[in-house]
């Protein structure tokens, strides 16, 4: 929510106050990297995932276009997963997505990121009403396309802090554009 609230600022726009999202807590969270060590020490300090729904209302699609599977931006369902509570985010990592939110402007943007933002795009629907997400581990497309091609004015890249420190991605990111 903090990133959210600098971030929008650079556009002159006032961010929505926390208070006036819908709330809900998933409790039991082990994360990934529980699902990656097995550690029994982990069980003992599991999280919980505070998560903040949009006001905007928002379809998600499984594509860059509305020919994809539709979705929702919060996904209530992965509450009860036991391995993937993180994917009540956008349903967790796909290639590329498209959200149309119900917003009457025709702001829109790219987000470039990893799994790590997927908390983060939510709070962009209360401003864009289109949103082009791509994770380029899972994309194969070509960036320069894609933007001209869907009109996009604003590119936003996301990710864990530490990503530059892997040359797998910055090859990934040269091979999109």
């Amino acid at each position: 929510y903090y990133a959210y609230t600098e971030f929008i600022k650079k556009f002159d726009e006032n961010p929505v106050e926390l208070t006036d999202f819908s709330h809900f807590i998933i409790e039991d969270f082990l994360g990934s990297l529980y699902r990656v060590t097995n550690s029994n020490k982990l069980i003992t300090y599991k999280d919980i995932i505070d998560v903040y729904v949009p006001k905007a209302k928002s379809v998600l699609y499984n594509s860059a276009d509305k020919k994809g599977k539709k979705g929702n931006i919060i996904e209530k369902s992965y509450e009860k997963e036991q391995q993937n509570k993180y994917g009540v985010f956008l349903g967790g990592d796909r290639p590329i997505i498209y959200i149309e939110s119900e917003l009457d402007n025709d702001n829109s943007i790219l987000v470039i990121k990893d799994s790590y933002a997927n908390a983060f795009i939510p709070f962009l629907t209360n401003h864009f009403r289109h949103l082009y997400v791509i994770d380029p581990r899972l994309w194969e497309g070509n960036l320069s396309d894609l933007v001209k091609g869907k009109g996009i004015n604003n590119i936003l890249f996301i990710n864990y802090c530490l990503i530059n420190r892997y040359q797998s991605y910055a090859e990934l990111l040269s091979k999109m554009l």
